[in-house]
């Protein structure tokens, strides 16, 4: 908790690793002020409905990792990009694993944008309901750009071309 408090008293954003299988976040957890806008969590694969409650109950920001989540079987059919988009959140998209990937944000779009739509046929192909459509480019932009200024806090200075903003 000392490093926590160490970021935050910088106004740092704080990121948490989040695979589903290994972690909870009961609605406790709230009561510690540690959840926020400036709290970030990464990967969000297969967690449960109630995690993902205590999440948008604390307006948390969301990062996936495409790539790394199918490579680490971290993923699965449920696509944690359109688990964290049925919940109202507008996730942010991360390399992380550069020295596997490197930072080759096509390669992760790419993925990204394949595996959604992969995953939402598979839905329609059995017959579920309510199947959300497919993810389109312009989504997968925004991933990659708006939402992750927005997720670091930069969104005034980055993430969408404007008069005065930097290129990134």
């Amino acid at each position: 908790m000392d490093e926590y408090q160490f970021a935050r008293g910088l106004d740092m954003r704080v990121l948490f690793e989040m695979v589903g299988d290994y972690n909870e976040v009961p609605p406790e957890f709230m009561k510690l002020g540690v959840l926020g806008p400036h709290t970030i969590f990464n990967h969000c694969t297969r967690l449960p409905e109630n995690t993902w409650k205590v999440f948008s109950d604390a307006g948390v920001n969301v990062t996936v990792n495409t790539r790394s989540d199918v490579l680490f079987g971290f993923d699965d059919e449920g696509v944690a990009y359109q688990q964290a988009i049925d919940y109202g959140f507008r996730p942010a998209l991360g390399i992380d694993v550069e020295t596997t990937y490197g930072g080759d944000m096509f390669g992760e779009m790419r993925a990204l944008f394949h595996q959604q739509r992969a995953a939402m046929r598979y839905r329609v192909l059995r017959k579920e309901s309510k199947v959300p459509l497919p993810i389109t480019v312009e989504a997968v932009l925004q991933a990659a750009t708006v939402n992750g200024s927005r997720v670091i806090g930069l969104e005034h200075a980055v993430g969408t071309l404007a008069p005065g903003k930097k290129p990134t």
